[in-house]
């Protein structure tokens, strides 16, 4: 859709360096070196290449970054008993070394995302079609109601994994480079919040630049990308707590002095939570759009 809009696309290259000055008022383009010797000139550059971002790091934009060495997150293609799937809601089930999400996909497939120890997300990897479908099905009925769905298969080569971490920039905008999705802002995966913070991104930024567009102003203008941080920062950073926070709660060992009142309390927390429906509303909502409105 880019390319019949008129975008010029360059694959197999990446952003190499920078020329000169990223200042806004300093100078009118910038001049970017790409890896095949090639170079472009733009007004505003936007970084949207995950949380390894070479745009951050060139742009001098610093982060904070906790990387969770013991733990790893795999995702897989996955086909759901059933002609509906999951019926277009998402699955969570949250188990001692770490949530199971399954995320809806049209027709009878889903997007699984499984957080657990590093050793064992490796042999998730490895073993058998079947010994993974049944190790899945297992741990998905493990635990309170609502019932599990059933996986029934698992779609060849799908299976893959990536470390956990946490990581939040200092600023999304700087100068002439301004920063969207992972590259902005990286959460251990709950309910699929890594993506609707992106999306959200995407939607503001566009929404922003629009109406810099319509008045005629320079599309780096910090009046507008000022505005897009502050905007992002104010969702981004209390979904982050939040969805940082719940996977502290359930990742506790259980032979820590913490476990049991903490495992009351959240229990009883998310019982009381499915009972009150403005509650259970509000939380189904910040979910779905990655959004937290408390007013």
């Amino acid at each position: 859709q880019a390319a019949k809009a008129g975008a010029q696309l360059c694959e197999g290259c990446r952003l190499e360096s920078i020329d000169g000055d990223n200042s806004f008022d300093r100078q009118p383009f910038l001049h970017l070196r790409l890896t095949n010797k090639s170079s472009l000139r733009t007004r505003l550059l936007i970084g949207c290449d995950g949380f390894n971002s070479p745009v951050r790091k060139l742009a001098g934009i610093e982060a904070v970054d906790v990387p969770y060495p013991r733990h790893k997150a795999m995702v897989a293609t996955l086909e759901i008993d059933g002609p509906d799937g999951l019926n277009g809601e998402a699955f969570q089930r949250f188990l001692p070394d770490g949530p199971i999400a399954l995320l809806p996909l049209p027709g009878r497939f889903a997007s699984l995302v499984w957080c657990s120890k590093s050793d064992r997300i490796s042999h998730l990897i490895k073993t058998s079609d079947r010994e993974f479908l049944a190790d899945l099905n297992r741990c998905l009925a493990t635990g309170p109601a609502p019932a599990a769905p059933l996986v029934t298969a698992v779609q060849a080569d799908s299976r893959a994994s990536f470390p956990l971490g946490f990581m939040h920039a200092n600023r999304y905008a700087s100068g002439r480079i301004v920063l969207a999705g992972d590259a902005a802002h990286r959460l251990s995966p709950l309910a699929g919040q890594g993506m609707n913070l992106g999306m959200e991104d995407a939607a503001c930024l566009s929404r922003l630049l629009l109406e810099a567009a319509s008045n005629g102003a320079d599309p780096a203008d910090p009046a507008y990308l000022l505005d897009y941080e502050t905007q992002r920062q104010r969702q981004v950073v209390p979904v982050a707590i939040v969805n940082e926070t719940l996977g502290w709660l359930y990742s506790l060992p259980p032979d820590s002095w913490l476990t049991a009142p903490l495992r009351w309390a959240r229990t009883t927390g998310f019982r009381l939570t499915n009972t009150f429906s403005p509650a259970k509303e509000f939380l189904r909502r910040s979910a779905t759009t990655g959004r937290i409105d408390l007013l």
